[in-house]
């Protein structure tokens, strides 16, 4: 879960998937 890594928006939704 690197969901905190990603805290970006466009990131984020990526890692949604």
């Amino acid at each position: 879960i690197m969901r905190s890594k990603f805290s970006s928006p466009l990131l984020k939704q990526s890692i949604d998937v």
